[in-house]
């Protein structure tokens, strides 16, 4: 199997599990949080480096004090492969690999029209194609970045827009486009960790 040039390949040992920490429901979301086309969005500082609430600096330490390995994989499948990816794009830093799996990577198409910096943010296909600050690109190029889709899968357009996007940005990965039936599938995912793990 080839794998993404100057990058090490993802390995068992490599995966960690993550929880969410905080958040709400949908029904626990303030009013102001609902959808609205209309409303306008603010600007955001250009770097993503801000604290966030995704990951506190207090957790990136509590996560490496519970692996201390150097390597530390993002996977996911489905709405878990867009997790993995916008996780592991925003820290490079605390991300050394990616997997994932049949990954949809645009949120915009169910949110009825509504877009602020919250969505571009954290949206990989929004961000990293403006994205030029070399503290990121110097990581993403010791990194290993691996999307896996089917030739029948409904997120194949886009695991390749995010490869077109990938390529462009001279960001190393490799796409894997599996030829099986029913490839956005449980089944069709195991096999993928059994090959790329």
């Amino acid at each position: 199997m080839p794998k993404a040039p100057h990058a090490e390949p993802i390995t068992r040992r490599d995966i960690v599990r993550l929880v969410a920490v905080g958040g709400s429901t949908a029904s626990e979301a303030p009013a102001s949080r609902a959808p609205d086309a209309s409303r306008t969005p603010t600007v955001r500082p250009p770097s993503m480096r801000a604290p966030e609430p995704g990951i506190p600096p207090s957790r990136k330490s509590t996560v490496r004090l519970k692996n201390h390995d150097l390597h530390l994989v993002a996977l996911g499948c489905s709405f878990g492969g867009f997790h993995a990816a916008n996780i592991a794009f925003r820290h490079p830093d605390l991300f050394t690999g990616l997997l994932s799996m049949s990954g949809a990577f645009d949120m915009s198409n169910f949110l009825r029209g509504y877009h602020d910096q919250d969505l571009y943010f954290n949206t990989p296909t929004q961000y990293l194609p403006n994205l030029s600050d070399p503290w990121y690109f110097d990581r993403y190029r010791q990194n290993t970045y691996i999307l896996a889709t089917g030739w029948d899968d409904q997120c194949l357009g886009d695991n390749q827009r995010l490869d077109r996007i990938l390529s462009d940005k001279g960001i190393p990965h490799k796409l894997y486009i599996w030829n099986t039936w029913n490839s956005h599938d449980w089944p069709t995912w195991q096999s993928m960790v059994n090959e790329y793990l």
